[in-house]
């Protein structure tokens, strides 16, 4: 580095006919927290802090920005110091202007709008307007693994994709990003010189995100796309963007079968609780008495009357009515079974039952239910007996996505009740198609009894061994 005083210059100096050299517009700003820190240069000759100019550059390259000349007014002091792609000028913090130049590119004059402070930083852009590059070139890209990328050059999107061919393309220098669903964005900087045929072969890494699965008990084998991946817990940070189907299975216990999608840039947990219950069940233990507990199904018991027709939804967020879209006939329900379960062994609660179920009954968390409000469905969440709360984390009032419900939630027995009313039953067994009684009635705010209803859905029990 070399220390300089400037010679007094006149304003008056004209700036020659061919200078290219610009300040870009509102570039120059004070840098927020800078402080000059370098103990090599701290003062000018008049014992004055520096200020730090932090100069960056547009269309020049090292050699040419490395022969730029500063000048200023008299009793400006500064010092130049080299970085990658940038100079850093130390100079009087009372300077007013500073004369740029170059000896191919001409001169510019730059006011500063105002006043510096010692040892602060200030940043600006310095543009050279003269093109380099005259003639034309051949530009030709390809991607690898796969063709038909997006291409977008200098900001443009292309209508054509890889691979791309330009025999005949202006000289210059150009940015290009190259770009496609599943796959990371490529971006290269190019110099095409009269005369050159540039080939870029761009190979496009796969976009992977990451996986985890969890069981209670652990050791679970996990299974994906038909491949045995390991044992429970289990992380694999490479998973493919897209659809995907998990199996979990554990000796005497229940399989868990799940299709599933990863997207980009965001981690997709399981975490299932590997219990061993009925067929048609959700794997959550709930008290509905001192004595007596139960699983409830995995879905809700639709039925039109009149027919005999019964039919489990097809997940726990599937309302009633979607069932009046079917026209199966079930024949004598005592006989047939519904979508797997065995119908003999599904009962309605009663509401003494509902009642013991909803608020007498105990877990860790201290909460019989919470209300929530899942992927735009209302409604409360039953905990199971033995909820780890530690498992996700819920309040007494609770938004839910749809994922953290389907991966998470309900796989360690949580049942969602929706806004709604549900079954109860006045005979000793609660026979499903009995005689109904009383029905229990959720709505955004509370939960209690209504009249006796013929309504159109329940949620059936079965007996927890």
């Amino acid at each position: 580095m070399k220390k300089h005083l400037v010679l007094l210059f006149a304003l008056v100096l004209s700036i020659t006919s061919f200078a290219q050299l610009e300040v870009s517009p509102n570039s120059f700003k004070q840098i927020e927290g800078f402080v000059n820190d370098n103990p090599d240069i701290q003062t000018d000759d008049n014992e004055k802090p520096f200020s730090v100019i932090k100069m960056k550059t547009e269309n020049l390259n090292e050699e040419q920005r490395n022969q730029l000349l500063f000048e200023g007014d008299l009793q400006t002091y500064f010092e130049v110091e080299e970085h990658v792609e940038e100079l850093w000028l130390y100079i009087s913090y009372y300077a007013t202007f500073i004369k740029i130049s170059h000896p191919d590119f001409g001169t510019t004059e730059f006011w500063f709008p105002f006043s510096m402070r010692g040892k602060k930083g200030y940043e600006m852009t310095l543009i050279n307007k003269t093109s380099n590059f005259s003639g034309s070139g051949g530009l030709f890209i390809s991607t690898i693994p796969e063709s038909g990328a997006t291409i977008t050059i200098n900001g443009r999107v292309l209508e054509e994709k890889t691979y791309y061919r330009n025999p005949m393309i202006a000289a210059g220098e150009y940015e290009i990003t190259v770009s496609k669903e599943g796959y990371e964005d490529v971006t290269k900087k190019i110099s095409i010189y009269d005369g050159d045929k540039i080939y870029l072969d761009i190979e496009m890494p796969l976009i992977r995100s990451k996986l985890l699965v969890e069981t209670n008990p652990t050791g679970a084998k996990v299974t994906i796309d038909g491949k045995v991946c390991g044992v429970t817990p289990l992380s694999i940070d490479t998973m493919l963007l897209g659809k995907h189907a998990l199996v979990l299975e554990m000796n005497k216990c229940k399989t868990f079968n799940k299709e599933f999608e990863i997207e980009r840039n965001k981690m997709t947990r399981f975490n299932v609780k590997m219990g061993n219950c009925p067929k048609g069940a959700a794997p959550g233990v709930f008290s509905v008495s001192d004595k007596k507990k139960v699983h409830f199904s995995q879905g809700l018991l639709l039925a039109r009357y009149g027919g005999g027709n019964l039919k489990f939804a097809n997940d726990q967020l599937s309302h009633a009515p979607s069932f009046f879209s079917f026209n199966t006939a079930w024949g004598m329900w005592e006989t047939y079974p519904i979508d797997n379960a065995g119908l003999k062994s599904w009962s309605v609660l009663s509401d003494k039952e509902w009642s013991y179920v909803l608020f007498e009954r105990k877990n860790p968390t201290g909460f019989s239910f919470v209300w929530a409000n899942i992927d735009g469905k209302k409604g409360i969440i039953l905990l199971p007996d033995d909820w780890d709360y530690k498992v996700f984390k819920l309040t007494s009032s609770n938004e839910i996505s749809l994922a953290d419900w389907t991966n998470i939630i309900e796989p360690n027995g949580a049942v969602f009740l929706f806004n709604g009313e549900y079954w109860t039953s006045t005979k000793s067994k609660d026979e499903l198609l009995g005689e109904r009684g009383k029905t229990i009635y959720i709505t955004d705010d509370k939960v209690g009894e209504s009249c006796t209803s013929f309504d159109s859905f329940a949620r059936p029990v079965c007996t927890a061994k």
